[in-house]
């Protein structure tokens, strides 16, 4: 048998070639030069997650952390990614007892927690119960609500972000309201309901050149914790009654057509800080300012009040009432200057119990004189 497998040149050649070819790969081996299979490497792109299929609970994973996007009653939800780190939430088959919640797992490791970011959020059945997000921020447009909502909760509405909820939400919490020349909010009234009935805070509201507007009443009291500043034509807007009252934690500052504006009633309007309607320039009034439609009680300022150009532009109102104004109190002042400077106060009817601490300087105060 061993005869024979040498017989032959090309045999002979074959079996000389593999002994070869073993040989080779041995010392390969004793050597750590082993040949291993190579992995081609993916784009550098966050996966938001495994899955991103309809699902009644759906984890997350975004440029801020990992978090968890959960549907209590009808419905599902669908995640895509936005770019810049954001998502596309998509709903679908809710109801005006679906609650959509989001919950952060944990933060980013090794970097300062950061809201979810949504780009884009679809409600497809247009009905939606609550949506408690605190861990969000909106940066873009909510397909609008036909039906009234029970709770809205936001970490953050962007200067883009646009909400249109036909009938109002009874319970409001946005910790950031940062609206710009695209944004706005828009609770209108419907089937009876209000634009805010049981409770409404916001950390801190800035207008710039967006609106955020009540269509109907607001029965509940409406707190905005922080400052207030509306420029550039914004508006914090109510079209009836602020039957609970309006309070700022901190300053209001108005300028550039920025304005506060009430349809009929105000039962209470508690400015903590400092009230300033700025003029657009030296003399020229900006167009900025509080409007009242009906009566104005309980008006208290805890600083100064500074307008826009006082008794030089008599025409241009910082605070008009349509009809009574009862209760104006500035408690607080600058050293020196006094507690209401440069400001036109306007009303239709009566103004009664004014208290000014530090006195007004180059200021007016006209009842029974109905606001341009």
């Amino acid at each position: 048998m061993i005869r024979t497998a040498w017989n032959g040149v090309g045999r002979y050649d074959g079996v000389v070639r593999w002994l070869r070819l073993a040989r080779s790969e041995s010392r390969n081996r004793s050597r750590g030069r082993v040949n291993v299979p190579g992995v081609e490497r993916l784009e550098q792109r966050q996966l938001l997650s495994f899955y991103t299929g309809p699902s009644a609970n759906r984890p997350v994973i975004a440029s801020g952390g990992a978090f968890l996007v959960q549907v209590e009653g009808s419905g599902v939800v669908k995640v895509h990614p936005a770019g810049h780190g954001a998502i596309d939430l998509i709903a679908f088959g809710t109801d005006t007892s679906s609650t959509i919640t989001i919950t952060q797992e944990r933060p980013r490791w090794h970097y300062a927690s950061r809201p979810l970011a949504i780009h884009k959020l679809v409600i497809v059945s247009d009905q939606l119960g609550s949506l408690e997000a605190a861990p969000a921020k909106l940066t873009g447009k909510m397909s609008p609500l036909s039906q009234p909502m029970n709770t809205l909760d936001l970490g953050a509405l962007g200067p883009a972000a646009q909400v249109d909820i036909n009938g109002g939400v009874e319970n409001l919490d946005v910790t950031t309201v940062n609206l710009g020349p695209t944004g706005r909010v828009t609770l209108t009234e419907g089937s009876g309901s209000s634009g805010a009935s049981e409770s409404f805070t916001v950390g801190t509201m800035t207008l710039d050149g967006g609106q955020f507007a009540i269509g109907g009443d607001a029965d509940a009291p409406l707190s905005i914790q922080g400052n207030l500043t509306a420029s550039h034509d914004g508006a914090l807007s109510v079209g009836r009654d602020i039957a609970g009252g309006l309070t700022v934690g901190g300053s209001v500052e108005l300028a550039t057509g920025g304005q506060i504006s009430v349809g009929r009633n105000v039962n209470e309007l508690v400015i903590n800080g400092n009230l300033i309607v700025s003029p657009a320039s030296p003399g020229v009034p900006s167009g900025a300012g509080i409007s009242v439609g009906g009566e104005l009680s309980n008006f208290a300022v805890g600083g100064y009040f500074q307008g826009q150009g006082g008794t030089a532009t008599p025409t241009a109102f910082d605070l008009g009432v349509g009809l009574d104004l009862t209760g104006l109190a500035i408690q607080g002042g600058i050293s020196g200057v006094g507690g209401l400077i440069n400001a036109n106060i306007r009303a239709g009817g009566s103004i009664k119990l004014v208290s000014i601490r530090y006195g007004s300087v180059n200021s007016t105060i006209q009842p029974n004189t109905p606001p341009a």
